[in-house]
């Protein structure tokens, strides 16, 4: 059975004494990957605690060399044998050029890169899941277009709808009082038009008289 608290790990075996440049930087490498690290100070620890969890617990085991002396260096034959899946990395500084080789030899890869490690944390179970939850779907399927559903609502009369035919106006009826007007009799006829001035206040503005008519005398 899996160990919950290590599956999906990176068994990280240095010894105490080994600080060198390698060892900081591959354990920034690790923290940058946001790998979870089992850290064990020495190979015999290293192998305990791989034997007492199953073949899932640790996809790779990264190793520094410098401080291993040739017994040790079985380490990397033994794992070979009984965790054929299992990813083991060996590394070191310069001067353990010559164990990084004998590590290969004996099954392991190496020297360990940032670019191995990348991959790891990549194919980590908690970092797929973090992405998988983290990043909604992406919908891709076409905007739905509204649905105007005018039998759903109710109508108002002073809308326009184009199924509503269009109401003509009525023809004009004529009222009573236009009905009787031909036969009924004016109530107040016109009066005949008058002359601006009579004849008598025409002669007074002249100021003559008319001339006799034949046959008449003047006075």
């Amino acid at each position: 059975m899996s160990d919950p608290a290590t599956t999906g790990s990176v068994l990280h075996i240095r010894h105490d004494a080994d600080l060198s440049q390698a060892t900081d930087n591959v354990t920034a490498w690790l923290t940058a990957a946001k790998l979870s690290v089992d850290s064990r100070p020495d190979v015999y620890r290293g192998l305990a605690r791989l034997l007492r969890s199953d073949e899932n617990s640790f996809p790779a085991v990264i190793v520094c060399v410098d401080s291993l002396d040739a017994p040790e260096m079985e380490f990397f034959a033994l794992i070979a044998r009984i965790r054929t899946a299992t990813k083991t990395y060996a590394y070191g500084s310069r001067r353990a050029d010559p164990r990084i080789e004998r590590a290969k030899s004996l099954g392991a890869r190496g020297p360990v890169s940032q670019t191995d490690i990348q991959a790891l944390g990549a194919a980590s179970p908690s970092n797929r899941s973090a992405c998988t939850t983290t990043q909604p779907p992406v919908d891709t399927s076409p905007p739905e277009k509204p649905v105007d559903d005018e039998s759903k609502t109710p109508r108002v009369p002073w809308k326009r709808y184009d199924d509503r035919p269009e109401r003509a106006a009525p023809p004009h009826r004529r009222g009573p009082a236009e009905i009787d007007a031909p036969n009924r009799p004016l109530e107040h006829p016109a009066a005949p038009p008058q002359p601006l001035l009579t004849e008598e206040e025409l002669e007074a503005l002249i100021g003559e008289p008319d001339p006799p008519q034949r046959g008449e005398y003047a006075p």
